[in-house]
């Protein structure tokens, strides 16, 4: 899923995330904290834990994100690791759409949950 990031000053990225819905946070790694210009210790410090055993430490931000035409405005934590992966998680995206998988086709629907309120009524009523 492509994202655009905003930090200070209007800095910002767009890049691809991974969607998951195992992730709490959204996650970034610790290099994209300078190009949006942020002090990436100006965080809370926070413990990651993933699918491995080795916990990883990383600080927590607030940012503006925009996906599709909604802007949000949401926790990202910055991973103390140059490799890790680009995630998307539920906190501040989940709640804002009815998000359809499409595993056959490996495609991913964000519908906006309030506007698009009946349509996922339709879907989901079986």
């Amino acid at each position: 899923m492509e994202l655009s990031v905003t930090g200070r000053a209007g800095k910002g990225i767009r890049a691809v995330f991974h969607i998951d819905s195992g992730a709490t946070t959204s996650a970034l790694p610790f290099g994209d904290a300078a190009v949006l210009g942020l002090n990436i210790k100006d965080g809370k410090k926070t413990i990651i834990r993933g699918i491995t055993d080795v916990p990883l430490i990383g600080y927590r931000h607030v940012v503006k994100v925009q996906l599709g035409s909604k802007h949000l405005v949401i926790p990202m934590l910055f991973a103390q690791l140059e490799s890790f992966p680009r995630i998307l998680g539920r906190e501040g995206i989940f709640s804002a759409f009815g998000i359809l998988f499409d595993e056959t086709r490996q495609r991913t629907g964000f519908l906006d949950a309030r506007k698009e309120r009946a349509t996922l009524n339709v879907l989901l009523s079986t």
